[in-house]
């Protein structure tokens, strides 16, 4: 089945990419079905978590790299499969999922200024507790 990732505290925001960059977008700042629609493997790394393969690009997915989540074609080596491979958690903010990357756990996926990014843990912000909550939802136009 195909999903859609939406934001916590931006409600109507998708997780989506523009290029190979990783972002939330609403519909009218580009989010669509092109975009923002992804197929929930399991994780290429570990069978109990997850990796986002792009549903209309199959063979493309979500990694961190560099401090920025980014689609790439998949590569059969074990830093592709650690770095786009995810576990979900309960979300940070108390509600919802959050998405704690296998290959370095203090890191999670969030969002700032629109941009999906993976960085570490902050406790006691609320913020980056919000930032770092997500759910899932069907496919946009499903």
């Amino acid at each position: 089945m195909i999903y859609s990732i939406k934001s916590y505290n931006y409600p109507e925001a998708y997780v989506c990419h523009s290029g190979n960059l990783g972002f939330i977008k609403t519909e009218k700042e580009g989010a669509n079905v092109e975009n923002a629609s992804f197929i929930l493997r399991k994780g290429l790394a570990n069978n109990y978590c997850i990796s986002f393969e792009l549903a209309n690009s199959k063979l493309h997915y979500l990694i961190a790299e560099n401090g920025r989540m980014k689609l790439a074609k998949i590569v059969n080596t074990l830093e592709f499969n650690n770095s786009a491979t995810f576990c979900i958690r309960p979300g940070n903010a108390g509600r919802g999922i959050s998405f704690v990357s296998y290959d370095n756990p203090d890191n999670f996926i969030r969002h700032r200024n629109g941009e999906l990014l993976i960085t570490s843990f902050s406790k006691g912000r609320e913020r980056f507790q919000e930032d770092s909550t997500f759910h899932i939802s069907e496919s946009l136009h499903n």
